[in-house]
């Protein structure tokens, strides 16, 4: 795993950068998958366009759009049309920011409930675990193991 950026460097020279990705906003990319689905990146981007352009990208406008614009608009095999409702359907994450925000009240709460809490034992090992621990860290000093 430690080779990876030097892989990626020399995949780089070779054929050049790789090219952008057209949106970095993970809506955006859940719709361009199934407005689009198994066709080359160019006509899925294309069709995210035209969906933003006709109908709008909030779930909202989706679930509002005639079925024949979306139906219009829509490339791959399947039930398109079904598949972007359903997308517009599903329950979203709040914004990041928040999420973040949120993380961190939590984090900082859990913190100071840690520093207020004491600690509790660590209970002691059954007999048959500190004979088996025991018995695998003398191992290696035993005279069949050594080196010879």
């Amino acid at each position: 795993m430690r080779d990876l950026p030097a892989l990626l460097d020399r995949l780089e020279q070779a054929d050049g950068p790789p090219d952008p990705v057209p949106s970095a906003d993970g809506w955006e990319l859940v719709l361009a998958e199934n407005v689009a689905y198994l066709v080359d990146d160019q006509r899925r981007w294309h069709a995210l366009a035209e969906l933003r352009t006709q109908v709008g990208l909030t779930p909202e406008q989706i679930l509002a759009a005639p079925e024949s614009v979306l139906r219009a608009i829509a490339i791959g095999p399947g039930d398109r049309v079904q598949r972007l409702r359903r997308c517009a359907s599903c329950p979203r994450p709040s914004p990041p920011s928040s999420a973040l925000t949120s993380y961190s009240a939590a984090m900082a709460s859990s913190s100071a409930a840690a520093r207020t809490r004491p600690a509790r034992p660590v209970p002691s090992p059954t007999p048959a675990q500190a004979s088996a621990t025991h018995r695998l860290s003398t191992r290696a000093s035993t005279p069949a193991d050594a080196p010879g």
